[in-house]
């Protein structure tokens, strides 16, 4: 099973808040951007003066650059918890002057991610990289195992797109 893990995800809208009270006032969208700028300001890692944002009707679009796909989900995160947000269209790219990416990089953040959850071996998953783009393929004994592979992957500076070709093989 061949999936990709996108790097630019598309809009979404956020899970039904709790129903308000009939005096419990909407956020204008002048609070709402107070809220935004506060949340990526209390952020270090996702500099406010790199990601720009505008609302209109409690959306949130977020544009910009940022060094490496963790910065950028989680200013997403942050924008998705302020008050009165109704839905996040994240236009966010990765910074094109991001360093090269290295396999050894990709072996070591593997390595590391599954000793934190069971200890295995990261030699078996094979990495390819070819313009930001990495593949990974091998075989995994859990789904927690190949969820841990592919976000250690896909945190590595330089990453813009991961192709999992990662199977799945239960042990016996």
């Amino acid at each position: 099973m061949t999936s990709r893990t996108r790097i630019q995800p598309e809009p979404r809208s956020l899970p039904a808040a709790a129903p308000r009270r009939a005096d419990e006032e909407i956020p204008s969208d002048p609070e709402i951007a107070r809220g935004v700028r506060q949340a990526l300001a209390g952020y270090p890692l996702t500099p406010e003066e790199r990601i720009q944002f505008t609302v209109a009707q409690g959306w949130v679009t977020l544009t910009g650059e940022v060094e490496q796909r963790r910065r950028r989900e989680e200013a997403v995160r942050a924008v998705e918890q302020v008050p009165g947000v109704s839905g996040v269209s994240d236009l966010i790219v990765i910074a094109a002057h991001t360093p090269p990416i290295e396999p050894h990089m990709v072996h070591q953040a593997i390595d590391e991610a599954l000793h934190r959850r069971a200890n295995r071996e990261a030699d078996r998953i094979s990495v390819r990289v070819e313009q930001g783009t990495l593949t990974l393929a091998g075989d995994v004994h859990s789904w927690t195992e190949r969820r841990a592979i592919l976000g250690a992957a896909g945190h590595v500076p330089g990453v813009r797109e991961v192709s999992d070709h990662l199977h799945f093989r239960p042990q016996l």
